[in-house]
């Protein structure tokens, strides 16, 4: 079993709920082929990886989805994008742990206040008004 973790990659939500998967995760995970993964949430996060076989008879907890390996996507069930209220441009935190691919939604907020108002993009990253000239003020001195 893989044991590795890999962690910190940004992507964005595209269109019909399709995700691109770094070349790196793919390589790290040996997605070479279209095959189909097993797409489950715990409420915080989702998960693909490959379906746990018993027997020849495939386990499920969740949805089989093709991943598309030529273009590296992965579609993610419209059921789980409304239960995280991801929709198109919505970012989402990629990571390998073992052999998960691991999703985690980014919601619109900032890092430091996890404020929603006045927000400005920073390196990826949001980051209010407010918080911004505070970091700017430090930074001046």
């Amino acid at each position: 079993m893989n044991m590795q973790k890999i962690v910190g990659i940004i992507r964005r939500i595209e269109d019909l709920g399709r995700v691109c998967l770094p070349i790196e995760y793919r390589r790290a995970l040996k997605l070479f082929s279209d095959e189909k993964l097993e797409i489950v949430s715990d409420g915080e996060k989702i998960i693909a990886r490959r379906p746990l076989i018993i027997n020849g008879q495939i386990q499920l907890q969740g949805d089989l989805r093709k991943f598309d390996a030529k273009l590296g996507r992965l579609l993610i069930p419209s059921e789980i994008r409304k239960i995280f209220k991801l929709s198109t441009g919505a970012r989402v935190a990629i990571s390998i742990d073992g052999d998960e691919l691991v999703l985690r939604p980014l919601y619109e907020q900032c890092v430091f206040c996890n404020s929603k108002e006045n927000l400005l993009e920073f390196s990826e990253e949001n980051i209010c008004r407010g918080c911004a000239r505070a970091i700017s003020a430090k930074v001046a001195i």
